[in-house]
Order: C-alpha cells, then structure tokens, then sequence
C-alpha cells in the first residue's frame, strides 16, 4: 500500500490461500466517515510484499463528479476499481522505452481502462491465481467483493453469512448474528429490528445483551449465497476467551457447540438465495456483586462469531471463516441517576476491553487508536488513560480502560457511536529495497454505543403463593410498545447463585409495576430476584434479593 494514502484500518489486507467477502466504501469519502474497508490489499503466492491487487469503489462525488463544469472533469465510470501493483515496477511493462522505466500500477479494465466492474462481473486471472466477483451493492458508496485464490469458479453452493463492516450498520457485528436474552422475553429484542437489506428483517445490533447466569439464545442466519443447493450444512459458534469485550488474534475463541440438521432440519438442504435461522444455548458466567446486580451491571458482551462447515462441491469460503462473521459490540448507558432532568450527564462511564497477544512466544506492541464516528467532540472519550502504544508479553492479557463522559443534557434515546481500534506494527523488507518499508497492520477493534437514557430503579416483594410484585423506578418507556416491557423473576440460592431453571416473565403495566408467580406449591423457593433488560430509553436494572414467605 502507498504509505499515507489512507490509515491501516482501511486495508482488507488478504493473503493465499484464504479469500475474503469484503463491502467497499467508495474511496472519494472521509474515511473517518465510516468505519467500513475502502481498499483490498490482496497479495499472491509469488512476488512477495512488492506484488498485490489493490481494489477500490468509486462514486461520481466530492471532485470526482462528471462533466460539472470543474477541470479535469472527474473519474468516466463509477463501481469497482482493479490495479495490479508491481512495487518498483513490472519488467514487463515498459513505459520509458529506451531510457527502461516500468510501471508500478496496471489498471485491470472491464473491456478497456475507463469501464469499472460492477455488480455481476467477474475478473479472474488464471496465471496469478486470483479472481473478484461484484457480489453486490447495497447503495452507491458500498460494493461487496468476493476476492477468491481459486480460479474454477462455475456453479456451485456457497454458504455463509454476512461479514460486519457493511451495510445496514456499517460497524463490528454482522447482521446475521444476534442475541435473544430471556430477561425480556424469547423474541422480544431491546435494540429492536431493521431490514438485512437482503429482504429479511434481523434484530438491530447485538438483538440484546447477553444476561450472565441465564440461558440466552445466540444465533445465526445461514444463507446459501450460491446457485446450487447446500446439503448438510453444520454451524459452529465461537466466544472469546477471556470473557467481555476483547481484541485479539484467531488462537482467542473458544468453541461452544455445533448445530446440524439434528437440531435444525433445515440445514439439511438450504436451496440457493434462502436462508436458515439456527440458535445454540448460551449461558455467560461472571462473578457479579449485588451493587453490579442492581446497577443493571448483568450483562458482559463478549465477542462471537460463528463459522461454517464447507459443503459438497462448494468453491468459495471467504465469508464462512469466521474472520468477519463477528459480532463485537458494546453499549454503554450515559445517563444521571434518579432526580435529575431526563437526559442530564451521569457520572463516567467505564469498560475495559481485553487486549490479547495470542503469541505464544514473543511479545509484541500495540497501538490503540480513537475513531469517533459520531460522537460529538464535546464528550470526553479516554482509552487506557492516553496511552496509546502498549506492549503486551508473549500470551498475555491486559484490561484496557476506556472511559466515557457525557458533558451535556440530551433527548433521551440519542445514540453516538465510537471505535477503538487496535493495530500492530509491522515492516516490510524487500532484497532489492535496502530501506524496509513499515506501517501498522489493523488487527481488530470494538463498536462502543452510548444511549442517552433514563437510569431506573427495580424493586420487587414476595408475597405469599410465591407472588412477586414489583415496579420499575424512572419508568419512561418511550417508543418501545408497553407489550414489548417485560421483567424477569428468577429463584435464588442461599449463595445468591441464579437459579435458571426456575423463572416467570412479567408484563409491565403502563405505571411501572407489575405481578408475576415464582415457583409452585410443589416446588416452593424461599428467595428470588428480579432483572430488568432496558429498553431504547431506559437502562438496565436489578433488584435486590427478597424472599418469600
């Protein structure tokens, strides 16, 4: 890549064997607008660090606009951009002839070099052993590339999801994964739902978050993107290890389960353009004090993704890996506590992101780096008290504080969004280059959303028969339809341990309060807890363990 052209964080850098499906944002915007690729860096199997395609999109905007009275009058076509580079030139393609000066870049034309590739094209190039098809377009400044090292092509199932950093959301998590937390119900989703794009409807961002100690369902949409059908398609799903939010390399994840056609029939055969809805079990552990409990500190995102099994006479398998099949968010409630004007600034809120060497053997450095996408200015992000470069020891693990104040009131419901990425540096060395050429590699990063909301209060009473009655302080429910306010009652053990086998799920009146039965006169409990999921305009909130007579 050309040093300075653009950041790191910008370059899908891939490598054989491995493709990759990658959504390009066009290259004429900021690209600090959006935190979506806007270059490929694909290399080959020969020709080292000097030999790579560079892929690019291109929009008809911001100077590049055609036949609009400026000079020279902006780019012919608009869609995918192919280069072929050669760092230090191409021995076989002379320009200078006789003084000998060969050219870095080859422009790859659809037909000739002012035609740009678009949806349904196709560039292969047998000898390099590398082939780009336009997948698709969700709007003008994004196209999806699928970059592929195998060159046979022709019909065939391909299975996979959609990758994160592309539309709808244009952030770290994939619209095809998702949590459904019992807290509000099965089904009930507290970020709601928003279309695919694809013609689906999915739940937006994380669905919700995932409740520690309960049972919550994390799924999958496995879409069959090929033209011939898919046959016994298996799903695995992955959590980073440690638990919570996390930056780390591949070696990170730990498995927890596969699903089959055994627990969904449907991946037996997923015919082309369908998809199969799928769901494994999951259940978070974390130590939790009853202050977090009551705070609505029960929930601990963590980063999962889910990969795929390669099915019969399937050729592609860049966007069934994992690599950006991810869900990587984290939402913080910015918010004062009871008493205060609805949207006042609350204290700071606090996180810590786990940043992972997953080197066995050496240590290495990091550079964390703040992109603020929409976060005004005026609030005060902080990551790892300013420090931004950290060096980690061979397989260790550090907790990196990010701290967020919200410095002015605000309509509840407003949402900003925030990225810490995190890069490695690398050099690049070359036999005919004595100077080494270096830059930062961008490893991955985390999705921070911070709502402006209401904080609550949950307090409930046991009662006799094993009733609970309760209410939800500061309840201003907002757009969220009042059938949609639930509440979980969960048994509790004399250790204050979740007992998730014994719960009720209660509907919230339109005053807060509620009713609901724990237990049974054949399986009577003695204590109980209640937990609030929040909504798009109130927080989170746990009660106090009560007990009942």
């Amino acid at each position: 890549s050309y040093a300075g052209w653009m950041p790191a964080s910008k370059y899908q850098v891939l490598k054989p064997p491995t493709g990759a499906e990658v959504t390009l944002f066009t290259e004429e915007n900021p690209p600090a607008s959006q935190p979506d690729f806007q270059a490929i860096q694909a290399y080959l199997s020969s020709g080292g660090s000097q030999l790579y395609y560079l892929i690019s999109a291109r929009r008809r905007i911001l100077g590049d606009d055609l036949n609009d009275n400026r000079s020279p009058n902006g780019i012919p076509d608009e869609g995918v951009l192919i280069e072929r580079v050669v760092e230090g030139g191409d021995p076989n393609i002379d320009d200078c002839a006789p003084k000998g000066c060969f050219r870095w870049v080859n422009v790859k034309g659809n037909g000739n070099v002012d035609t740009l590739w678009h949806v349904g094209n196709t560039y292969t190039n047998t000898t390099d052993g590398i082939a780009f098809s336009v997948k698709a377009s969700a709007d003008a400044d994004h196209y999806t590339v699928d970059v592929s090292y195998d060159t046979a092509g022709g019909n065939a199932p391909d299975v996979g999801l959609q990758s994160w950093l592309e539309p709808p959301g244009n952030t770290y998590e994939t619209t095809d994964i998702w949590i459904d937390s019992p807290l509000n119900g099965y089904g009930t989703y507290r970020y709601h739902t928003w279309s695919d794009l694809l013609g689906g409807i999915v739940p937006k961002g994380n669905g919700d978050d995932p409740a520690i100690g309960q049972v919550n369902r994390l799924y999958a949409r496995v879409r069959n993107y090929g033209n011939q059908p898919a046959t016994n398609v298996i799903a695995y799903f992955d959590v980073t290890n440690p638990l919570g939010v996390g930056i780390s390399g591949p070696n990170a994840f730990l498995n927890l389960g596969k699903i089959t056609s055994a627990q969904f029939p449907g991946l037996a055969l997923i015919n082309p353009g369908q998809h199969v809805d799928v769901w494994i079990p999951w259940t978070p552990k974390a130590a939790l004090t009853p202050a977090q409990i009551m705070q609505g500190s029960f929930f601990f995102h963590s980063c999962v993704r889910v990969r795929l099994s390669h099915v019969p006479g399937e050729t592609f398998f860049g966007n069934q890996n994992g690599n950006g099949q991810q869900e990587n968010i984290e939402y913080f409630d910015a918010t004062a506590a009871g008493g205060q004007p609805p949207g006042s600034p609350g204290a700071p809120n606090m996180q810590s992101i786990h940043l992972h060497n997953d080197s066995t053997t050496l240590s290495q450095q990091f550079f964390l780096s703040l992109l603020r996408d929409s976060t005004p200015a005026s609030w005060q992000v902080t990551i790892n008290g300013g420090t931004q470069l950290v060096t980690l020891a061979a397989g260790e693990v550090r907790d990196i504080p990010v701290v967020v104040q919200q410095t002015a009131t605000e309509a509840l419901g407003s949402r900003h969004v925030f990225r810490v990425l995190a890069s490695r540096p690398v050099s690049y060395t070359s036999p005919t280059q004595p100077q080494p050429h270096n830059e930062l590699k961008s490893l991955s990063g985390v999705e921070f959303v911070t709502t402006v909301d209401t904080q609550t209060t949950l307090t409930c009473t046991g009662a006799a028969g094993g009733v609970v009655n309760g209410a939800i302080g500061n309840f201003t429910p907002g757009p969220t339809p009042l059938a949609q306010i639930q509440v979980l009652a969960e048994a509790v053990d004399t250790s204050g341990n979740f007992n998730n086998t014994i719960t009720a799920v209660a509907a919230v009146k339109a005053d807060g309060t509620f009713t609901t039965t724990l237990g049974s006169p054949a399986n009577p409990i003695k204590q109980g807890i209640c937990l609030f999921a929040g909504t798009d305009q109130m927080t989170s909130s746990g009660s106090a363990i009560f007990t009942l007579p």
